[in-house]
């Protein structure tokens, strides 16, 4: 999947006790979470290693972009493969958004994404099925109670590289359903 934008949060629950996952167990049911983020297209391309030019500010300008991201996941106990949904989100605004919004939305469309031209906004879900290793993944951490996990938003492997670019220091935070 290519995906398209940055989203980071902040804290993962500033009142909670966090301790790491030291076992499999302690993760087993399914989890929610969201995560978004606005930021400039230009700080978006630059975190990719694109260098921004004049063309490239010609077509773009100042334009923005916010992506969200809802993941829900179960995982099993055993042999059995975690499964779960995500979705991907991305709403552009600003800049030149008229002259940039036609080639970026064929793109788009050509891999998957559902297109709403009105409201510059591409939107794609996906179903997950995949083994867990035995040593968590890489959710790092649970809380007190048990019913939160968080992981580090550069170390968290469904989020596309794209989405875990500008910041590595916030965390990505999942409650249990």
């Amino acid at each position: 999947m290519q995906a398209l934008g940055l989203v980071f949060t902040g804290c993962g629950g500033e009142d909670d006790a966090w301790s790491d996952v030291t076992s499999l167990s302690q993760l087993i049911g399914t989890w929610q979470g969201s995560y978004s983020q606005s930021t400039a297209v230009r700080q978006w391309l630059e975190a990719q290693d694109f260098i921004w030019d004049d063309p490239l500010q010609a077509f773009y300008g100042n334009m923005n972009i916010k992506l969200s991201m809802d993941l829900i996941m179960t995982i099993n106990s055993g042999s059995k493969p975690m499964t779960g949904t995500l979705v991907l989100s991305y709403a552009f605004s600003g800049g030149n958004i008229g002259n940039a919004w036609p080639p970026m939305r064929n793109q788009y469309a050509e891999s998957g994404f559902v297109i709403n031209d009105s409201k510059h906004t591409m939107t794609m879900s996906e179903s997950i099925q995949e083994p867990l290793p035995e040593d968590c993944f890489y959710i790092e951490q649970i809380n007190q109670s048990g019913n939160k996990i968080r992981a580090l938003a550069s170390e968290f492997g469904f989020m596309p590289r794209e989405l875990r670019l500008l910041d590595s220091s916030n965390y990505f935070v999942m409650h249990r359903r």
